[in-house]
């Protein structure tokens, strides 16, 4: 949800060097595309608050993979019980939601794969961020700041 008065202050102080002085009070659309834009001033990473089913299972396919050679990233040799534990939870996701939310309860769970050694912290990192827009990265994932939100935050519309 977009908070009009910090994206009142995010145009009118430009805290992150973004470039909106020229565009005030001329082109909202250009403001607005600004925010917008992820490969402009101010993009960044963001947490991802939620994957589609099938695209966490594509991402932990290498975990499978330690499961069914029976060797962590290491060579080290896993432990029947988890392998026990992991097919468990890998058949879960599989019949779940079609979208995971990552929460807290998740992103632990997640973390467990990088304690029991079937991905790095790295690989987890690969799918649960992405480089975001510069609304993505003030106002959360999928965010996009239009013409009118431009309007209401300077009291326009």
């Amino acid at each position: 949800m977009i908070d009009y008065t910090v994206l009142k202050t995010l145009i009118t102080t430009d805290p992150d060097g973004v470039g909106f002085a020229p565009y005030l009070n001329v082109s909202d659309v250009q403001v607005a595309a600004m925010f917008n834009d992820p490969a402009g001033p101010g993009a960044g990473q963001i947490d991802m608050t939620s994957i589609a089913k099938g695209s966490l299972l594509k991402a932990v396919i290498t975990a499978t993979d330690q499961l069914a050679s029976g060797a962590t990233n290491a060579s080290a040799s896993i432990p029947p019980t988890t392998t026990a534990k992991w097919t468990s939870r890998f058949n879960a996701l599989r019949s779940g939601d079609d979208v995971i939310v990552l929460d807290t309860s998740m992103m632990g769970l997640l973390g467990q794969l990088v304690t029991d050694g079937l991905m790095t912290q790295g690989q987890i990192d690969g799918f649960t961020n992405r480089l975001g827009t510069y609304g993505e990265v003030n106002f959360g994932q999928d965010t996009v700041i239009t013409q009118h939100d431009i309007a209401k935050a300077m009291g326009r519309g």
